[in-house]
């Protein structure tokens, strides 16, 4: 995407978000946790996503949103269908600076404690995903391709999925979800 990187190495101070959308690549390397401040606009929604795993770290992600005061309003550990992945939307109470915190629980540090955390703001879309990077049918036969769609953002409209570009003979149906 248009996504700025920052990269936050070991900085063990709480380093200002960029303009969104960021990623934010760093390293749990002396301690198991890293901060980010934020200005944050009532009634926004914002999607926080802490990769680890999915990129081949050994992290055990978690998120937590704190206010001004430095109190938790916010946190996921493990989102749903993303193993210890940790991933949070956000909606902010007013218009303010708030602190977002990435932690490893398992509280490993080390060059392999790595992170992205992608911060952006939320609009309704969606997304598709595969199951498979290749499908063989057979002569005469047919297959069928698992396909998932994630809402994100509160999309509620229908998502109609066409395959293009198949061999000679080969169709498929319009899927509409």
């Amino acid at each position: 995407g248009n996504e700025q990187v920052l990269n936050n190495g070991a900085n063990r101070a709480v380093q200002r978000l960029p303009a969104l959308p960021v990623a934010v690549d760093g390293v749990f390397k002396d301690a198991p946790s890293a901060r980010f401040s934020f200005h944050g606009t009532a009634q926004m929604k914002y999607l926080f996503d802490l990769l680890g795993r999915r990129i081949g770290s050994r992290i055990d992600g978690e998120i937590r949103i704190l206010n001004a005061e430095g109190k938790e309003i916010a946190s996921n550990d493990d989102a749903p269908g993303l193993g210890k992945e940790a991933r949070l939307e956000f909606t902010a109470p007013a218009t303010a600076d708030y602190t977002v915190e990435v932690r490893n629980v398992e509280e490993m540090t080390g060059a392999d404690s790595y992170y992205r955390l992608k911060v952006r703001q939320v609009v309704p879309d969606f997304a598709l995903s595969i199951a498979t990077d290749r499908l063989t049918v057979p002569q005469g036969g047919t297959a069928t391709l698992p396909v998932t769609v994630e809402r994100i953002g509160g999309f509620n409209g229908t998502v109609e999925v066409t395959l293009e570009g198949l061999p000679n003979g080969v169709t498929a149906p319009t899927l509409v979800f």
